[in-house]
């Protein structure tokens, strides 16, 4: 995990993807890179940023820090990234239910299949 947690500040954009994936998979034994994480919510990358509000959601309150960061993407041009901040805010804060989950239900109602498959996956594990 400390090695990943390094590899979160390299310069390679790929290996800062990578690392996050490698952290996604080891699951809350990550729990000691939270705060790198919620420092790549806000990476240049928009790959890295959405993989890795998708990675700290399993963590809950300990990655807190990152909504506000979060709560920008809900202005986000793309329907996908405002539903993954939608969904991680929800998964570190659950005083935020009634604000965003009209914004998640809305999304089972996408074009996009794949918002649509994370909307109603979401809601079916409520």
């Amino acid at each position: 995990i400390p090695g990943l947690v390094e590899c979160l500040g390299d310069d390679d954009a790929e290996v800062r993807l990578l690392a996050v994936s490698l952290l996604d998979e080891a699951g809350r034994r990550a729990e000691l890179a939270v705060p790198a994480l919620i420092q790549a919510v806000a990476d240049p990358d928009r790959l890295i940023r959405v993989a890795a509000a998708h990675c700290i959601g399993k963590f809950g309150q300990l990655a807190a820090d990152a909504i506000p960061h979060l709560l920008s993407w809900l202005q986000d041009n793309h329907e996908y990234v405002r539903l993954v901040a939608a969904i991680t805010i929800l998964q570190l804060d659950l005083t935020k239910r009634d604000e965003l989950m009209p914004m998640i239900l809305a999304a089972q109602g996408s074009e996009n299949p794949v918002v649509r498959s994370m909307a109603e996956e979401f809601i079916a594990e409520q």
